[in-house]
């Protein structure tokens, strides 16, 4: 399969993806108030993970493989403490 079909292929899968969140309308709100929030968990949780995945090149170009990964802990580390002290849910 050429470029071309890929693209088209990977638009396609990703707009099927995203049409399953117009099943929500159809959901009992009970069912929805059930799903809501492991699902912007998971949202949220994904958009973190692709910025760190997108910026370890550069940071690790930057700095020593030790000192990266000290600054990654230190990030998750300060996320979790967030998410802690914030216990909202």
């Amino acid at each position: 399969m050429d470029t071309f079909g890929w693209i088209i292929l990977g638009g396609l899968l990703m707009s099927a993806i995203a049409l399953v969140g117009s099943l929500t309308i159809v959901l009992r709100p009970a069912t929805l108030e059930h799903l809501i929030l492991p699902l912007v968990s998971l949202a949220a949780g994904t958009l973190l993970g692709g910025a760190v995945f997108h910026m370890f090149p550069s940071g690790f170009a930057a700095l020593s493989p030790i000192e990266g990964g000290v600054w990654l802990l230190t990030g998750f580390a300060s996320f979790l403490a967030l998410e802690q002290f914030l216990h909202w849910h």
